[in-house]
């Protein structure tokens, strides 16, 4: 037996349920795995992204992005448009296995998600490619490329207002 003396009254409880606050985290993708969603009409692939750093070090997030829609053509382009930044984030140009995102830091930016009867939980807003100059040489022109394709979203920063000019994690 180990003698402790501990008393929890001064000790801050955290809170492990609810959602980490909005920000910019670092994190690794720890499982991917490609679902049918619940309407039966479609599929997303489901990423578990994991906090590395920080206060909120171990924490993860559910990241879902639509891959196949039989009735919603914007969906698929706006999942198909996350799963590429975040392909692009790891730093690789293509990929052939979803494992091949497993484990490379990456840096993400979180929201918090409110829908009516769900408690709040986290979503993805954005996973930061590198800008312009602040990307290894081999993923340069991949970047470039994928700035200036055409996008139902609102150009190289989907949609979100702001320019990266992140140094590659």
């Amino acid at each position: 037996m180990a003698q402790l003396n501990l008393n929890t009254d001064n000790i801050p409880v955290a809170d492990r349920y609810g959602p980490v606050p909005e920000g910019d985290y670092r994190m690794i993708v720890e499982a991917t795995d490609i679902k049918q969603n619940k309407a039966g009409n479609g599929s997303y692939l489901e990423a578990i992204l994991v906090v590395i750093e920080g206060e909120y070090k171990g924490r993860k997030v559910w990241s879902r992005m639509t891959i196949t829609h039989d009735t919603s053509e914007k969906a698929v382009a706006f999942g198909k448009r996350m799963v590429g930044d975040l392909s692009l984030a790891c730093g690789k140009r293509s990929i052939q296995d979803t494992q091949e995102l497993h484990g490379i830091p990456i840096k993400v930016a979180l929201k918090i998600s409110k829908q009516a009867g769900y408690d709040p939980s986290n979503e993805v807003r954005k996973f930061h490619i590198p800008g312009p100059g602040n990307v290894p040489e081999h993923l340069q022109q991949s970047v470039e490329q994928h700035a200036v394709q055409d996008d139902p979203f609102g150009g190289p920063d989907g949609g979100f207002g702001d320019t990266d000019t992140n140094t590659w994690p």
